[in-house]
């Protein structure tokens, strides 16, 4: 965006630092040069002071750079946290067991598999959600996390683990479809889908909690 404006400012900055480095002659030393014999014989040394102009006028020149790329920044946070090992708290008495869900992400699609069974599919197995050409099904997925959650009384975090092959967009659009509840449990078509609003309040939590995982 700066153009060709950008090495010719970066280019007079360096000059003004090569510049600041050079030592500058005081008035007495450039008195001396003049008169060699009067150096010789006072036995004066020559004293060199630095030139701090340049170097304001590298600052002068970085400062307004520094400012105009700043501006185009955007920062964004995503809460998430990592799965805690060791260190588990009792769970009172008859107080129900939280079911673990991990979601994998992959080149293929999305993976969930859980330590209880899930609706759907048998004891042990995993629920695949193939991708729509080169986009993930959230919608299935979506559908499937609401069925999971009204399930159980009791959940874990939600683990999340993704193939270094996925892209982190696609992994923060999951993140964001299981976090929430919509207006309905289950959606036919995608674009009503997108189109949903989220339930405001407690009841518009799905898994609020997060943990990224490492895929294996």
């Amino acid at each position: 965006m700066l153009g060709p404006r950008v090495p010719i400012c970066l280019f007079f900055c360096l000059d003004c630092l090569s510049a600041a480095l050079r030592p500058r002659a005081s008035r007495r030393e450039m008195m001396l040069r003049r008169t060699p014999a009067r150096a010789l014989a006072a036995g004066a040394q020559a004293e060199s002071e630095l030139n701090l102009v340049p170097i304001m006028n590298l600052v002068v020149c970085l400062i307004p750079m520094v400012l105009f790329g700043a501006s185009f920044v955007d920062l964004g946070v995503v809460n998430a946290s990592t799965p805690k090992f060791g260190d588990v708290r009792p769970v009172p008495p008859n107080t129900p067991e939280p079911v673990k869900v991990t979601v994998g992400l992959s080149h293929a699609g999305i993976a969930i598999k859980s330590d209880h069974a899930l609706p759907g599919v048998a004891p042990g197995e995993a629920i695949e959600i193939p991708r729509l050409g080169d986009r993930l099904d959230l919608t299935r997925f979506y559908n499937h996390m609401v069925q999971i959650r009204d399930a159980h009384e009791a959940v874990a975090p939600l683990i999340l683990t993704a193939d270094e092959r996925v892209p982190y967009a696609e992994v923060i659009r999951v993140m964001d479809a299981a976090r929430h509840r919509l207006e309905a449990s289950s959606y036919a078509e995608d674009e009503a889908f997108r189109s949903a609003r989220r339930l405001r309040g407690p009841e518009g939590l799905l898994w609020p909690d997060v943990s990224l995982g490492r895929a294996h």
